[in-house]
């Protein structure tokens, strides 16, 4: 009686199963943290049983069951994505703590919960350690420095204290070593002196360029309260934002605007969206008008993802299965924007820290 109704509700629901396959494919990141990666394996193998049992039972043909061997493949997805992600970010990190040189290029630079300059250096040297076991990244603060800031590409020398990543601080509580380990951090640690410049930016990266020319062009044109702000929520730098406007924003509950959220994902894909579809449509070509919402959702998908990649690396693979699904599946402009903001917001790179 109870898979009766089960089947019942499938078929009832069947149009609107799509909706469920976030869902599924989160299923499989959450089954593969709590568990170990042996659950994609084991998913897929069950996965392959089904199908071939599927097949001598059924055929080809269509049946109740069909739904639930595509959400299960969508689970089976999610499990391999964890386990791709996990394997992809792995990096050496410290085992005990250091105390020494340590030589490496500015990533990434910000402010630490106390105020002081925080940089992440990719590390270059950290003597005795070798090349092999030292960390790919570790983040440093400097408490007591003063002096100009430096910029992303500098290479730099300091004498810190660098510890492994801490975990939990209680019971079930947010992991920071996994968080760290999902952006590659090896240590973190701080400096009581300052640094040595050794050479000028050997290297630019694109986003990172982009970002600091519009946190400079923002100082110019804003004033100096409000600048800190302004930076943080359009260019994601925090380099100005004092802690006395981060403790306001707190009282007033608006601290979770300088977070990229799904919402956010979802206005800019939206906006992208809608523009795209208006030059698509002006533009008197009969092949791009004919299919113009399937080109706006690729090209709208594809242009927050790139917009939302100076915080995020995997939404360009959610926008990639976003757009196959809506190849194949015909909805509205509606439609098209919350299911990419959805699997944009399940595909943030936060996700496999909270998982």
């Amino acid at each position: 009686m109870l898979w009766f109704h089960l089947f019942t509700e499938i078929k009832q629901q069947r149009n609107n199963l799509f909706l469920w396959s976030p869902m599924a494919f989160a299923f499989g990141i959450a089954a593969t943290f709590a568990h170990g990666h042996w659950i994609g394996p084991a998913l897929f193998i069950f996965l392959l049983i089904c199908v071939l049992g599927y097949l001598g039972y059924y055929g080809v043909k269509d049946s109740a069951i069909l739904p639930l061997l595509m959400l299960l493949f969508v689970a089976t997805l999610g499990a391999g994505a964890a386990s791709l992600r996990s394997y992809t970010v792995w990096a050496p990190a410290l085992s005990y703590p250091y105390y020494g040189e340590v030589q490496g290029v500015i990533r990434t630079i910000d402010r630490s919960a106390s105020g002081s300059l925080r940089v992440t250096l990719r590390v270059e040297a950290m003597d005795p350690i070798s090349e092999r076991h030292r960390p790919r990244y570790v983040r440093i603060s400097f408490p007591k420095y003063t002096g100009d800031i430096p910029e992303i590409g500098h290479s730099i020398k300091t004498t810190a204290y660098v510890t492994p990543p801490q975990g939990p601080v209680e019971p079930n509580g947010f992991d920071f070593r996994r968080h760290a380990y999902f952006q590659s951090l090896g240590g973190v640690g701080y400096a009581r002196k300052g640094f040595e410049r050794i050479d000028a930016p050997r290297e630019h990266r694109f986003w990172k360029d982009r970002q600091r020319r519009l946190s400079i062009f923002i100082a110019e044109h804003m004033p100096e309260r409000s600048l800190g702000f302004a930076q943080a929520i359009i260019s994601g730098d925090r380099l100005n934002l004092s802690l006395q406007v981060i403790e306001d924003l707190r009282r007033t509950n608006l601290v979770h605007l300088l977070a990229i959220s799904g919402l956010h994902m979802g206005l800019l894909t939206t906006v992208v969206f809608g523009l795209l579809r208006v030059i698509c449509v002006i533009i008197p070509i009969g092949h791009i008008r004919w299919h113009r919402p399937i080109y706006c959702c690729v090209w709208g998908d594809f242009g927050g993802g790139g917009l939302f990649g100076t915080v995020g690396q995997f939404d360009c693979n959610t926008t990639c299965l976003c757009d196959d699904c809506l190849l194949l599946w015909r909805c509205d402009p509606v439609a098209a924007c919350l299911n990419a903001a959805v699997l944009g917001a399940c595909g943030s790179d936060h996700f496999s820290a909270a998982a």
